[in-house]
């Protein structure tokens, strides 16, 4: 039974790949799954930043006028309004045998597009950027490090204020097959796991943690059993800032029984590393599977 139930862990994790987060929009349906939960997570800032990534399943054929609508990728609510009031996300469709990108809002009620911001591969990690003007009077939207696109705001509130809107599909017509879209949100956090692996592991072999930094910073990592209980804290690594993925080797304990793991990174910064508890940054849980 116990080699039952590791088995059947590890078709899980290895059918939802810790790269990022994983939203899931079924057949039929407009929403991704969990997104109309009703407990809505609020944002407030200046800047909100994220990293996604397409692939086979964002590929569709709608077979008439309606291909040309904008499905809906990742953003948020402004202005504490209702976001078919007031909003702004990126956007996504399969176009011309393409995967373009639009910045989309919502104003007075109206709904609004940038101009094309780009192409993206498939299975290619992309970097979405929205953040006021210096006036507050517009959004600036950057896809893949692009020059930002501005656009008229609903208001002139110092900071984007409202809660998290996730991937949709549509327009009008609902998803045609079940599609998948990775997406990590990267706003006021310099450290972000992007994959690891191997996953299932078993202790004591070596985990190679995939990640992007934006800055230099020092980083550790806690591991949580499923009962919350931490078994693991590594010592605070220095890692550098670059544009491209970089990658650390952790060492599992040798003492951890098979089961269901979550690894959470926190960042600090130099000057905060005598108090990082206090200034750092905790990461999102990354699911590891060890086996022995």
């Amino acid at each position: 039974m116990k080699r039952f139930i590791i088995a059947a862990l590890s078709l899980i994790i290895a059918s939802h790949p810790s790269m990022g987060k994983e939203y899931f929009i079924n057949k039929n349906q407009h929403y991704s799954e969990g997104s109309r939960s009703g407990l809505q997570k609020v944002f407030s800032g200046q800047e909100l930043s994220f990293k996604a990534k397409f692939n086979a399943t964002n590929i569709y054929d709608l077979a008439g006028p309606d291909q040309v609508d904008v499905n809906k990728l990742y953003g948020v609510s402004d202005c504490l309004s209702h976001h078919l009031q007031s909003s702004v996300r990126f956007g996504w469709r399969w176009f011309g045998d393409r995967m373009e990108i639009f910045g989309l809002i919502h104003r007075g009620g109206n709904i609004y597009f940038t101009e094309l911001l780009g192409i993206a591969d498939l299975n290619k990690v992309y970097d979405f950027k929205i953040k006021l003007s210096p006036d507050k009077a517009s959004y600036l939207l950057s896809f893949n490090n692009s020059q930002p696109v501005a656009i008229q705001r609903d208001c002139l509130q110092p900071n984007l204020k409202g809660y998290y809107l996730y991937p949709y599909f549509g327009g009008n017509l609902k998803a045609p097959h079940d599609m998948k879209l990775s997406i990590w949100d990267t706003s006021d956090r310099d450290f972000t796991i992007s994959a690891i692996g191997p996953n299932p592991v078993r202790s004591q072999q070596p985990l190679k943690v995939f990640y992007y930094a934006t800055q230099n910073q020092y980083v550790q990592f806690d591991l949580f059993d499923s009962a919350g209980a931490q078994v693991m804290r590594t010592l605070p690594q220095r890692v550098s800032g670059a544009s491209e993925q970089q990658e650390i080797t952790l060492k599992l304990p040798g003492h951890l029984a098979s089961g269901v793991y979550f690894l959470r990174p926190f960042s600090f910064l130099e000057q905060d590393r005598n108090s990082s508890q206090q200034n750092g940054v905790k990461g999102e849980s990354i699911k590891v599977l060890i086996i022995n």
